[in-house]
């Protein structure tokens, strides 16, 4: 894996209350306990080789062959030390309809974990695309050029962002790892409501 800086955390910005899945951030319900059950989510492994996520209002299916990153990308290796990157559902959801994107960074340059390569926005929200490896990048995604609403309907397939030639950061983990972050995400956006006094479900 790579050495050097943590990429950064997924960061939005633009309208403060972000909505997920159509409801804004804080207004996720508590999932209850299934009689028996150990967790807050649900979690089993679909036939398509993907894992079933729900908690709250947020249900996605997440790719196994994948690894992830805190900040809600993915990194799917095409070949040995080829990596294919693009966002989660979740991110996806916070930003919202994808209206534009761009990568300011050229082609074959050198990058590291944590630089700021491009920007995506969304009607919901924008953000800074950052590099989820160290190595070349090996350019944006060609499908975006004619149909940028992809990394919103397609985000694991066609909607992929760039690809780097390297290493992934230190702090990628498989699906299962991913499922953690997201269950602490949540737990994040739920205790931000509560402190502020919005108890409704």
């Amino acid at each position: 894996m790579a050495t050097g800086r943590r990429a950064p955390i997924f960061v939005v910005r633009g309208h403060a209350r972000a909505r997920l899945g159509g409801a804004r951030l804080g207004r996720l319900a508590v999932p209850r306990r299934r009689p028996g059950g150990q967790g807050r989510y649900r979690v089993v492994t679909a036939p398509s080789d993907a894992v079933y996520y729900r908690r709250s209002r947020f249900t996605t299916h997440l790719p196994v062959d994948r690894r992830y990153s805190p900040a809600h990308y993915w990194l799917l290796e095409e070949s040995p030390g080829i990596w294919r990157v693009g966002l989660t559902r979740f991110a996806t959801r916070m930003l919202g309809d994808i209206v534009d994107f761009e990568f300011g960074t050229p082609q074959g340059a050198h990058i590291a974990v944590g630089d700021e390569i491009g920007g995506i926005e969304g009607l919901k929200a924008v953000t800074s695309v950052y590099a989820v490896g160290s190595g070349r990048f090996l350019g944006e995604g060609a499908p975006l050029r004619q149909n940028v609403t992809l990394v919103e309907t397609d985000p694991y397939g066609e909607g992929w962002l760039y690809r780097l030639q390297g290493t992934p950061a230190e702090d990628v983990v498989d699906v299962h790892g991913y499922v953690a972050i997201l269950d602490a995400t949540i737990d994040k956006m739920l205790a931000s409501r509560h402190a502020a006094g919005d108890d409704r479900d």
